[in-house]
């Protein structure tokens, strides 16, 4: 017999008698219930973020706008949020403004920022606040040094990226509300308590030199890369793409700026989102540059092998014809399969005749983008990944449907970006106007929040989350005495590595904790109903995963052993019993049966 964990789930290898069991089918992919969080704050609300990490998850938004910043927190599975809990300080009700990565969970910590007009309306600046316990206290808010006095100067634009103790502000500043921006690093490398003061990253001019547009970063630990576009090609108003790398968290930086867009100084007009993305030796940098078409963009990207030392020169990402179609937003994701940097890229683009949710995979480092999928076909816009380190078992993309009413929709892929499954994962009824996604990767779950006017007059919005993993159980036959059902699961993350499955049974939901690997909770209670799963693997609770990701459990006859009525909950459970201890993988939401 092995045990998973203390009390643990206990895998035996004996044949018994498995309790009888009755359910509807389910379907695939079981989006969770949409579940409103912003309960009893202002509305309208704005912009959500959200965040997980470990066995925590939280939503950072803004609550009409001069009302606050707001917080709820769950864990990693992101079902039970908690109240909302205010993190600002602001005693008037001054304007504030938060964005994508406003909220950011490291460990047991969640980052909190947003932009704030307490200091005057045309001299935006940047605060935070943060907790070290899960949400439960806060800090204290803080200002973040922008280079110049509070009230002096304006943020146009900012990111916010944690990586450790490691809190990097990336910041574009017009001192007089009228000058040429500036891009500005602030780090702090104890969590946030203390922060250095701002540095200028572009080394070829001083601050003001010229103009500083679009920017973004990405970090591990002391090494910051940041990308941006500037006007110093001498072209008007025609921006180019330069990357900068500091190896000493924030300190300084490589002696000159790389421009990454090889159509020269002031050729071609890059403008709009960009994205940034770095892991080991990799690091890709995304954007859009009006570079066929004087009003059309298309999607370039620029990878590096060597930690940004040299770049692959940049290539374009779609099949759309670039003289004829303008292609908008860019997100990267990247990662490292047997060696070899692999990438996927998601953005819209107008080529089928509409506004369309696209991805594509490079399996190459980014010199080639063979496979291109897409996603939506009722017209989209913002498509965008989560933000992570590194793709995942499963990668996901979340995107705004141009259908009535607009929907939050999303999909999956299994095999790093190469193929996709389309999702719907809001179950709102009314018009979805903003949605952000996170990924668990303890878990391999996805949490979207979104906005959603349900309750109140057009564009009086609340703030929504809900999700799905990827990784789904289903229930098959009718589960009446003497018929034949049996356990299903699709959708298995091929990477987990996990030969096996097993499906455990519960009479009510608990807080069952495994505790091999990544602490997770199960949902269930421990009970003799999964004590009679146990006693079934192997047997008619475990079986294969086989290489496409499914696996399906041998039919069995269903015996009237449990009261009609009775209500049990189901998941299933990766399992590799050939190690000690064995090894636990993917695990899916909770399918919830009643006996017939």
């Amino acid at each position: 017999m092995t045990r998973i964990s203390g009390k643990s789930i206990v895998l035996l290898v004996t044949l018994g008698v498995f309790a009888a069991l009755a359910a509807a089918p389910a379907d695939a992919q079981n989006v969770r219930p949409s579940v409103q969080v912003d309960v009893g704050t202002a509305v309208p609300a704005y912009t959500p973020s959200v965040d997980s990490d470990g066995d925590l998850s939280a939503i950072v938004y803004n609550a009409d706008i001069t009302k606050g910043i707001w917080v709820v927190t769950s864990d990693g599975r992101g079902i039970d949020w908690t109240a909302p809990v205010r993190v600002d300080e602001d005693p008037v009700g001054f304007l504030k403004y938060t964005q994508y990565d406003s909220c950011v969970v490291v460990d047991n910590h969640i980052y909190a920022a947003w932009e704030d007009e307490r200091n005057g309306t045309t001299n935006e600046d940047i605060y935070f606040n943060y907790s070290t316990d899960g949400g439960a206290t806060w800090m204290g808010e803080a200002w973040v040094d922008k280079g110049y006095p509070a009230g002096t100067g304006v943020v146009r634009d900012w990111r916010l990226h944690v990586s450790g103790l490691h809190v990097y502000f990336l910041l574009t500043v017009d001192p007089t509300g009228m000058a040429n921006e500036e891009l500005y690093l602030v780090a702090s490398h104890d969590g946030g308590l203390n922060f250095q003061a701002p540095v200028h990253i572009p080394q070829d001019f001083a601050p003001g030199a010229f103009d500083i547009e679009m920017m973004e970063m990405a970090a591990n630990g002391l090494t910051v890369h940041v990308a941006w576009q500037d006007d110093r090609g001498g072209s008007g108003s025609n921006l180019d793409v330069f990357y900068q790398k500091s190896i000493d968290g924030g300190a300084t930086w490589n002696a000159s700026d790389i421009q990454l867009d090889s159509s020269g100084p002031g050729v071609g007009d890059a403008n709009g989102e960009m994205s940034v993305v770095a892991m080991g030796n990799g690091v890709a940098v995304g954007w859009q540059e009006e570079l066929t078409h004087s009003a059309y963009e298309e999607i370039r990207v620029n990878v590096s092998t060597n930690g940004g030392v040299t770049w692959n020169g940049d290539v374009m990402v779609g099949n759309y014809n670039p003289a004829l179609y303008d292609a908008d937003g860019v997100w990267l994701a990247l990662g490292n399969r047997n060696g070899t940097i692999t990438l996927a890229c998601t953005w819209c683009d107008i080529s089928s005749g509409a506004y369309e949710a696209y991805a594509a995979a490079s399996l190459d480092a980014g010199a080639t983008w063979p496979n291109v999928t897409q996603l939506s076909t009722a017209g989209a816009t913002k498509a965008r990944f989560p933000r992570i380190d590194e793709i995942p078992d499963s990668l996901a993309i979340t995107f705004i449907s141009a259908d009535n009413p607009n929907r939050a929709e999303g999909a999956f892929s299994n095999d790093g970006g190469v193929t996709w499954t389309t999702v719907q994962t809001s179950t709102t009824i009314d018009d979805t106007d903003h949605a952000e996604i996170a990924f668990n990767v303890d878990y391999n779950n996805v949490i979207c929040a979104w906005l959603s006017d349900d309750l109140g007059s057009y564009n009086m919005n609340n703030v929504y989350t809900g999700g799905y993993r990827p990784q789904t159980l289903t229930l098959n036959g009718t589960f009446t005495a003497g018929s034949l059902v049996n356990f299903e699961i699709s959708n298995w993350p091929t990477a987990s590595g996990n030969p096996t499955f097993g499906v455990f049974a519960s009479g009510s939901l608990g807080n069952y904790m495994l505790a091999q690997g990544p602490i997770r909770n199960s949902g269930l209670t421990w009970d003799a109903y999964t004590n009679a799963c146990i006693s079934q693997m192997p047997g008619v609770c475990s079986d294969w995963i086989l290489p496409g990701g499914t696996g399906s459990t041998m039919s069995f006859p269903f015996p009237a052993t449990i009261p009609v009525g009775t209500t049990l909950y189901f998941v299933a459970l990766g399992l590799d019993g050939t190690t000690t201890p064995i090894t636990l993988g993917a695990l899916t939401d909770i399918v919830t049966v009643v006996v017939q």
